[in-house]
C-alpha cells in the first residue's frame, strides 16, 4: 500500500518542512551556506529535469548579508527564476540562537516582521512564512489525494477481497462445541443431499459435473453418476449370470425352440470373445457338452441317486442334484458382484467427502463413521446373499407358471419333431391317373416309424425328461436369483441405506461432544491464522470507510 503522509520536522536550530508522497519531493536548502556550494541543487536538476515534482524550501535567510549578491541569488531562487520548479519555492525564517525559548506565536511574529523588510518585502506573501507554507502543502496534498485516492481504494478493495477469500478457505469458526457441531451439521446436510440425488439418479447439482464419454461407465471419472454406475454393474452381473452362471453348456435338443437355439449359440460366441471383467478372471467358463454328453451326465447322476421310483421315472431329488451342480458358479459370481458394488460405493462416498468436507476432516470422519458404516452394510449384504443361497440349497420349488409352460412346450416340440421325422420316413411317392407324381403317408410305415422313435432304455428316457425339467427350472430360478441379488442384496443393503448412514444429520446429532471435537476441532495454527486475517479484514474495512469519507469530503 502506498505510503501517504506529511511530516513536519522541527529542531532547535532550524525549522524544516518535508513532504513525502508518491511522486512529490521537497528541495530543502539552507541559505546559511553559499549559494554556489549547494550541491543539492545540481542533484535536483538531475532527478527532476522538468521540475514538475519538486517544491523548493529555503531556510535561514536571516544569515544572509543584506544587499549582497548572495542574498540576491537566494531571493531569485525563491522567486523561481534560477531553477524553475512547477510547484515553486518557499522561504522560511528559523529561530535564532537567542530565540530558542520563543513560543510559536513569538516565532511566527518575528518571521512576519523579517519578511516585511528589505528585498523580502517584494516577495509574494504566499511564498514566505510558515502559515502560507501550510496552505501550499495542504493544496499539494489535496491534489495528490484527488489523483491517488481512487487507485488507493481499488488496491484496498482488492486486498479485502483476497483476505475474505482466505478466510472463506478456512471454513466456519469451530472453536466451541456448538460451532463444531454446526459445522458438521452443514457438511452432513450437503452430503445427504448429494447421496439422495445420486442414489435416485438426479444429477442436477454442480457436484455431478459433466459426463466423461471417453471413460467407462463405472470408471473413476464417472463415479459421481452413482445410479448409472450401479445400474451398469447390475446389468453386467445379469449378463455374467446368463453367460457363465451354468457349469455346463448343453447342445440343443429336440424340444428346444429355434429362438432358444440361436440365443444359446450367440451366448457361446459372446463367451468365447468375452473381455474378462476385473475380478472375474478366476471364474470358470461353462464346460461344453453335446446333447448326448448332457444326457449321460444326467444318467450317471440318476444311477447314483436312485430310490424307489418306477423305471422310466425319476425322483424329485434328481432335479435338486442336477440344479445344484449346474448352478455352482452362482455364489462366486454373486459374491464378486457384491464386492465390486461395495468398492464402487466406497469410491463414491470418498469422492463426496472430498467435495464437501475440509481435507483435515476426511480421515477422522472415515475412522469415526464412514468406514464402519460401509463395513456394516457390506456385512448385511453378505448375510442377505447367504440367506438367498440357503434357499437355493433347499429342494427346488416354484410357483411360476413359466416353468410348467416351458416343460409342456418342450415336450410338444419334441413330439412334433418326432412326428415330422416319422412322417417323412413313411412318405410314399406314386403317380395319379394324370401321371402326376404325388406324395402321401403310408399309415403302416408311420406307425412303424413312431414305434422306432420310442426310447427303450428306461434310464436314458428318464434322463432325457430330467434334463429338460432341470433346464426349465434353471432358467426360471436364474431370473429369480438375479432379481434377488440386485434388489434384496445390492439395493436394500448397499445402495439405499447410504443417505441414512453416511454422516446424516441424525448421525451428527447423536455424536458425543468428544466425537464432535475429534472431527471438527480447529487446529491452533488455523485459529491463529484466522485471527490474523480477521484483524487485516477489520483494518481494511475501516480504511475503506475512511477513504469513502475522504473522497466524499473532497467532492464537496
Amino acid at each position: 500500500m502506498r505510503s501517504l503522509y506529511v511530516r513536519l520536522t522541527y529542531d532547535v536550530q532550524s525549522y524544516r518542512t518535508s513532504l513525502y508522497y508518491g511522486t512529490s519531493d521537497a528541495l530543502v536548502v539552507s541559505a546559511k551556506n553559499d549559494y554556489a556550494n549547494q550541491i543539492i541543487l545540481d542533484h535536483c536538476r538531475k532527478i527532476d529535469e522538468q521540475g514538475r515534482r519538486t517544491l523548493g524550501i529555503v531556510t535561514k535567510p536571516d544569515f544572509l548579508r543584506e544587499g549582497t549578491d548572495n542574498e540576491l541569488a537566494w531571493i531569485e531562487l525563491a522567486q523561481n527564476k534560477d531553477i524553475y520548479l512547477e510547484r515553486g519555492c518557499h522561504m522560511l525564517k528559523n529561530r535564532g540562537d537567542n530565540q530558542v525559548k520563543f513560543s510559536f506565536e513569538q516565532r511566527n511574529a518575528d518571521e512576519n516582521l523579517f519578511f516585511s523588510k528589505g528585498r523580502y518585502a517584494d516577495l509574494p506573501r504566499q511564498c514566505v512564512g510558515i502559515d502560507s507554507l501550510r496552505d501550499r502543502l495542504s493544496k499539494v496534498l489535496l491534489n495528490h489525494l484527488i489523483k491517488e485516492l481512487p487507485s488507493l481504494k481499488e488496491e484496498m478493495v482488492s486486498k479485502l477481497q483476497g483476505t475474505l477469500a482466505e478466510i472463506q478457505k478456512l471454513g466456519d469458526k469451530r472453536n466451541t462445541a456448538n460451532e463444531q457441531r454446526m459445522v458438521l451439521l452443514k457438511i452432513s446436510m450437503r452430503i445427504n443431499d448429494i447421496l439422495k440425488s445420486a442414489t435416485k439418479g438426479y444429477y442436477e447439482a454442480s457436484f455431478f459435473g459433466p459426463v466423461n464419454m471417453d471413460a467407462a461407465v463405472d470408471a473413476s471419472e464417472n463415479i459421481r453418476r452413482f445410479r448409472a454406475v450401479i445400474q451398469h454393474l447390475n446389468m453386467n452381473f445379469a449378463n455374467d449370470m446368463r453367460l457363465r452362471g451354468h457349469k455346463y453348456a448343453f447342445g440343443s435338443g429336440p424340444g428346444d425352440e429355434e429362438r432358444e437355439i440361436e440365443e444359446e449359440a450367440k451366448a457361446q460366441e459372446e463367451l468365447d470373445n468375452l473381455e474378462e471383467h476385473p475380478g472375474l478372471e478366476f471364474l470358470p467358463k461353462p464346460t461344453k457338452l453335446t446333447r448326448q454328453e448332457a444326457i449321460e451326465w444326467v444318467k450317471k447322476t440318476l444311477e447314483r441317486s436312485r430310490g424307489y421310483e418306477l423305471p422310466g421315472t425319476f425322483q424329485p431329488m434328481l432335479i435338486s442334484q442336477l440344479f445344484w451342480e449346474q448352478s455352482q458358479p452362482w455364489q462366486e459370481i454373486a459374491s464378486q458382484h457384491i464386492s465390486t458394488v461395495a468398492s464402487a460405493c466406497k469410491e463414491f462416498v470418498d469422492t463426496v467427502l472430498q467435495y464437501t468436507a475440509p481435507s483435515e476432516f476426511i480421515g477422522r470422519l472415515a475412522a469415526l463413521n464412514v468406514d464402519g458404516a460401509l463395513i456394516q452394510v457390506l456385512d448385511g449384504a453378505k448375510e442377505e446373499l447367504h440367506k438367498i443361497l440357503k434357499n437355493k440349497a433347499r429342494h427346488p420349488t416354484t410357483y411360476n407358471h413359466y416353468f410348467t409352460t416351458t416343460i409342456q412346450k418342450m415336450r410338444q416340440r419334441k413330439h412334433q419333431k418326432i412326428t415330422k421325422k416319422a412322417s417323412k420316413a413313411s412318405e410314399v411317392r406314386i403317380y395319379d391317373h394324370n401321371d402326376d407324381l404325388c406324395t402321401h403317408v403310408d399309415p403302416g410305415k408311420l406307425t412303424e416309424a413312431m414305434e422306432k422313435a420310442i426310447e427303450l432304455d428306461m434310464d436314458v428316457f428318464s434322463s432325457q425328461e430330467a434334463l429338460d425339467t432341470e433346464r426349465a427350472f434353471y432358467k426360471d430360478e436364474m431370473k429369480y436369483f438375479v432379481n434377488a441379488v440386485t434388489k434384496a442384496v445390492i439395493e436394500r443393503h448397499l445402495v439405499q441405506p447410504l443417505p441414512d448412514i453416511i454422516l446424516s444429520p441424525l448421525v451428527v446429532t447423536q455424536m458425543t461432544e468428544k466425537e464432535i471435537e475429534f472431527v471438527a476441532a480447529e487446529p491452533p495454527e488455523i485459529t491463529q491464522q484466522r485471527l490474523h486475517l480477521e484483524s487485516r479484514k477489520s483494518m481494511l474495512e475501516k480504511g475503506l470507510e475512511t477513504l469513502r469519507e475522504a473522497m466524499g469530503g473532497l467532492k464537496r
